[in-house]
């Protein structure tokens, strides 16, 4: 729920769709229409334009995942750019104003927000964004899925992902935020076995 529209075009691509923002919203709609879908996921992460669209009745998104009990979120980076003067890393844009944008997301309805930063296997860990993201939204979970595009089995690749987890669950006790609510992604096991 937290793809950005490109990706969710090519989604509709694979199928013939074309990516318009109607076909979009119906996807999602199909989606979090599923009857009992509470019963299985306690929350998703939505993508901007996902958290202000309705369903086909004109119930917003939100409402038809309160209803079913599932924690609405809010994806805040803006997309990866080349880090100038670095080896091969990126950077998320979005801080410029994320404290406005959080505020309006809560207002919409989103109770938890997710904040995407690329960390290169042989590059150290650069946890910049999971910190700033808590300090402006303090309810923030952390979402620990680091991307393994190494073999599992490397110690490089061990080493890295354990520095990253390791500093990044230190966060919370600096921020107040409780670990019971955070929520490891499956591509944060799945991937390595360190």
């Amino acid at each position: 729920m937290d793809e950005s529209n490109a990706t969710c075009g090519k989604r509709l691509d694979s199928i013939g769709v074309e990516n318009t923002e109607e076909n979009r919203r119906a996807y999602r709609d199909l989606l979090l229409s599923t009857p009992g879908l509470g019963q299985y996921i306690s929350g998703a992460i939505l993508f901007e334009e996902t958290l202000y669209q309705s369903t086909k009745d004109g119930k917003t998104f939100v409402q038809v995942m309160n209803d079913q009990g599932i924690v609405p979120g809010i994806k805040v980076d803006k997309g990866l750019v080349p880090l100038v003067n670095s080896n091969g890393e990126s950077w998320c844009m979005g801080l410029d104003g994320l404290d406005k944008r959080c505020a309006e997301y809560y207002k919409a309805g989103a109770r938890f927000a997710k904040w995407r930063s690329v960390i290169s296997i042989p590059a150290g860990p650069s946890i910049i964004a999971q910190r700033d993201c808590p300090t402006a939204w303090p309810a923030t979970p952390p979402l620990p899925s680091p991307l393994a595009w190494c073999p599992s089995s490397s110690p490089r690749c061990c080493w890295t992902v354990t520095r990253t987890l390791t500093r990044l669950w230190r966060l919370p006790r600096t921020s107040g935020l409780r670990l019971s609510s955070t929520w490891p992604t499956t591509r944060s096991c799945s991937r390595v076995s360190c």
